[in-house]
């Protein structure tokens, strides 16, 4: 009876039971680990959405299952891949902890951090200093050399491999928590799951049909020559989620929102300094963070007094104004997109035009992609066929009506304030920056401005340059007066 592994189940509303072994509670049942109940993986999102609250630690667990069973499979599948319990045990763990480099806010925070420090916050890399500080609290022996039950065994240097090398993972287990290449990997397939389902959106994609089918070759993991389909539905199942939801204007206001808030209380205490770079620290860096400032009692700071308002603005609804945004077109360079500022908008705007302050704008850049990069995103995927021979497969050859391009630039600007003329120059200047390239633009009207119109029973329709329809209104009133007419003759 001793030789039997001790389990628990915990339910999920994605996948049913997990069963994780009793081994692995010493790491969830970690403050470490835990944290993550407290960080949610959407945090903006709820001012839109308000049943999108699920946490990191909901996503951890669902990573750790979708990466035990992914191996355990291929294990199954390929017993000359020499796939034992230590390295099911390894790719597990990268699963678990997969976010615990999560920081509260993280979209917000990465904002912050790019522009005071002009690098990318790398939540992998800090995650495997947590994992490091994981261990050492709880006294396992990360060598495993301590160890005598192989169950409870892992390898550490392919943790290191998995959390701190860039894009550069060679071996095919490596490529089953995170997949730079194709981003077809179990961390990801659980987001899509995970948000798909809060959304409250029919599921769109089945990662089964992938996970199911998938061979080891040549290190490569690799899937059936039918499912190049099933390859782009993942693909656009992405691309839609990121597209109607992750960028919606409102989630994106309290977005930029929260990252000024972050960059006043970076001015009181160095957040970098006393907070990332700090371990002991890092580990209640929560959500409430950001939230425990409305209780401040530092009204004498004025850093603090501005943070505080802008989260009693939030509560209030009174959100940074969305002006519109502008889709690049192909003529565009990656360098306009990239130099593209406030000082860029303000170049483009009418001389006529009230004056605006630079610190009043903020802009949003995003790049959506349908893949990975510019490439159609099958050129990063090996399939094989029945006779287990490895190729590429083109577009044309899957399909006649998939796309030729593959990733969306978008810039939107923001006010951080409601004022007409300010918003109406500011909208002229995005228009006049659209004539140089003849990209897309979108521009915010306003609830005013759209009820002004409904009351008048008047809708105006721009197309091209010059030709406006004018709506109903005018025909509805011939229409009535010939009515009349009739009804006097009729008399």
């Amino acid at each position: 009876m001793n030789s039997i592994n001790k389990f628990k189940n915990i339910t999920d509303y994605i996948y049913g039971l997990i069963t994780i072994p009793n081994y692995y509670f010493k790491f969830i049942d970690s403050i470490h680990v835990q944290r993550l109940r407290n960080i949610r993986q959407l945090p903006t999102a709820q001012y839109v959405f308000p049943s999108v609250n699920h946490s990191c630690f909901e996503h951890s667990l669902g990573t750790y299952f979708l990466s035990n069973k992914f191996i355990t499979d291929l294990k199954n599948r390929q017993t000359d891949l020499e796939i034992n319990q230590t390295l099911i045990n390894t790719i597990s763990l990268c699963g678990l902890f997969n976010n615990l480099g999560a920081v509260p806010f993280l979209n917000s925070f990465k904002n912050f951090y790019k522009e005071k420090y002009n690098i990318e916050y790398d939540y992998k890399s800090k995650a495997y200093e947590i994992i490091l500080n994981l261990l050492e609290s709880k006294g396992i022996d990360p060598e495993c050399t301590t160890n005598k039950n192989d169950n409870e065994n892992f390898y550490l240097n392919i943790i290191k491999n998995i959390f701190t090398k860039k894009n550069n993972y060679l071996k095919f287990y490596e490529k089953i928590v995170f997949n730079p290449k194709t981003k077809i990997d179990c961390e990801s397939f659980d987001n899509l799951n995970r948000d798909i389902y809060k959304y409250g959106l029919n599921s769109i994609f089945d990662q089964n049909i992938l996970m199911n089918s998938s061979l080891v070759i040549n290190d490569e993991i690799c899937y059936r020559y039918h499912d190049a389909f099933s390859v782009y539905d993942y693909y656009n199942a992405k691309y839609t989620i990121a597209t109607k939801f992750y960028y919606h204007r409102i989630s994106t206001a309290v977005e930029l929102m929260i990252t000024d808030v972050f960059k006043y209380i970076d001015l009181v205490n160095n957040i970098k300094e006393n907070i990332i770079d700090n371990n002991d620290k890092f580990i209640y860096f929560l959500d409430s963070f950001i939230h425990n400032i409305k209780n401040s009692n530092k009204d004498n700071n004025r850093n603090i007094k501005e943070a505080k308002l802008i989260l009693d603005n939030i509560d209030k609804r009174n959100l940074y104004t969305f002006v519109g945004e502008y889709y690049l077109s192909n003529k565009e360079s990656e360098n306009d997109f990239d130099n593209f500022n406030i000082n860029t908008l303000l170049g483009n705007k009418n001389k006529n035009d009230v004056e605006i302050k630079p610190e009043e704008i903020r802009i949003k850049k995003d790049i959506i992609y349908l893949g990975v990069d510019d490439d159609d995103p099958l050129l990063n995927i090996t399939f094989y066929d029945n006779n287990f021979n490895i190729s590429k497969r083109k577009r044309e050859e899957v399909s006649k009506l998939l796309p030729n391009r593959y990733k969306s630039k978008i810039i939107r600007v923001f006010l951080t304030n409601k004022d007409k003329k300010k918003i109406e120059a500011v909208q002229n200047a995005l228009n006049n920056y659209k004539k140089k390239y003849k990209g897309y633009t979108h521009l915010y009207k306003s609830e005013q401005k759209m009820n002004n119109d409904e009351e008048g029973y008047i809708s105006n329709f721009n197309i091209g340059n010059d030709n406006k329809f004018k709506g109903y209104n005018d025909y509805f009133k011939n229409v009535i007066n010939k009515d009349k007419n009739k009804n006097r003759k009729n008399i």
